[in-house]
């Protein structure tokens, strides 16, 4: 992986791997990607398990904790997707 992450990550892009000559198929050809789990038509239907994932620090809420979770939001104005769309009114 860090030979993939060096080779993406050179100062000059014209030295990035998928600038060369080989093009974006460098990339599809890096031993990275030559794992028998790694799939281009799973990762292009979004399909594809993440190979690593952080632990959670805290449980997920379940159907149990979830009353206890709309608990702590009553009183709160109700956001909705025109108010995240306004976010930025008061920079104008």
């Amino acid at each position: 992986m860090v030979s993939l992450i060096t080779a993406l990550l050179r100062s000059k892009p014209t030295e990035r791997i998928g600038c060369l000559s080989g093009g974006p198929s460098d990339v599809k050809r890096h031993t990275f990607f030559d794992a028998e789990e790694f799939s281009w038509e799973k990762l292009a239907a979004r399909a594809l398990e993440p190979p690593l994932q952080p632990p959670t620090l805290e449980p997920r809420p379940t159907a149990e904790t979830e009353g206890a979770l709309e608990d702590l939001t009553e009183g709160e104005p109700v956001r909705d997707a025109d108010d995240a769309a306004k976010w930025d009114f008061a920079f104008n």
